[in-house]
């Protein structure tokens, strides 16, 4: 069977990193999954580890990062001009949505690499006609 690609995102970081999150279980199925292959981005890290943080769980951004690497199957495509300028774009033709510049980051890559799931929660995936498989449908 082939490989699914998946985009990891920061509400599905979040999910897998907080066991009281309402997705968690399904976070951790889906993870699981050895027919995934999962991506996701520098910036993507950058804000999973900010909203840890934020929320008062710094003990686990600090966790995230120093086990970040036992996460197999996770592909970090890191920024460069080229998806910068892509995201730049996207934030400008969807001003009207009000993207976050890291979700037009993810939504330039998720183009590039022609992935159409996201283990997210963030409906704004779903408005760019992206499958958010942490939400009710």
């Amino acid at each position: 069977m082939a490989n699914r690609k998946t985009y990891l995102d920061t509400a599905g970081f979040y999910c897998l990193l907080v066991p009281d999150e309402s997705g968690h279980q399904l976070a951790v199925s889906l993870m699981s999954d050895p027919r995934r292959v999962f991506y996701t981005t520098d910036w993507v890290i950058g804000e999973t580890v900010n909203l840890l943080t934020v929320r008062r769980r710094p003990h686990l951004a600090r966790q995230f990062l120093r086990q970040f690497d036992a996460l197999a199957g996770v592909q970090i495509i890191y920024s460069s001009q080229l998806l910068f300028d892509q995201a730049r774009a996207l934030v400008l033709q969807y001003e009207d949505h009000n993207f976050p510049f890291t979700d037009c980051v993810s939504f330039a890559v998720m183009r590039s690499l022609k992935i159409q799931e996201a283990l997210t929660s963030d409906r704004h995936f779903k408005v760019l006609g992206f499958e958010a498989l942490l939400t009710t449908k």
